[in-house]
């Protein structure tokens, strides 16, 4: 599995790759309050590909809580 977050021109983006290539995007714009997540949870997008329940719970902890306020 690997996890980039990288700055873009209006926020940032969270990509996670899974070992068969699979990848999840999470796009974050600024906003006056903070910002706005422009795509769901990097969980809630695994959970339709049939993921199952024991790693949407790791990687909700680990990648969906993070906010990327902290980063921006």
């Amino acid at each position: 599995m690997k996890y980039t977050i990288e700055t873009t021109e209006r926020g940032c983006q969270e990509t996670l790759i899974l070992e068969n290539g699979k990848t999840y995007i999470k796009r974050h714009e600024k906003a006056f309050y903070g910002s706005i997540c422009l795509d769901q949870g990097f969980a809630d997008q695994m959970k339709k590909d049939g993921i199952c329940e024991e790693m949407l719970e790791k990687i909700y902890d680990t990648f969906d809580s993070f906010l990327a306020n902290e980063f921006m």
